[in-house]
């Protein structure tokens, strides 16, 4: 399943997960059926997306973009993009059987995480 910004579906998704709220009825295709979803990546700590009243207070400034800035030499912006799957046995076989078996995991220190979120880096 896709879902990307600036759709209102994606902004209700991310508010709702980002929130650690139950996902409503309409919203459940996600929880329940999707192996995998691909999406437009919020920027920022889950604090952020708690101040604000609902999801329609989403901007185009809480996006994360890459490719330009301070951190690349390329001019090109582009939003980000994560893959989530569904931690289940059913998800890690999928994973498994697409590819996942050639993928490698870096692993941030809380202090390095915590230097590049000062930094603004994501």
């Amino acid at each position: 399943m896709r879902v990307f910004w600036p759709s209102d579906e994606w902004k209700e998704l991310v508010w709702y997960c980002r929130n650690g709220k139950r996902l409503p009825r309409h919203l459940a295709v996600y929880k329940n059926d999707a192996l995998l979803i691909i999406g437009s990546v919020l920027r920022g700590p889950n604090r952020t997306y708690r101040k604000l009243d609902s999801w329609k207070d989403i901007t185009n400034q809480h996006v994360l973009r890459v490719g330009s800035g301070r951190h690349s030499d390329n001019p090109v912006e582009v939003l980000g993009v994560q893959y989530m799957i569904r931690g289940s046995d059913e998800g890690g076989e999928w994973l498994f059987e697409n590819g996942g078996k050639n993928l490698k995991a870096y692993r941030f220190s809380q202090a390095e995480m915590a230097r590049l979120l000062a930094e603004d880096y994501f």
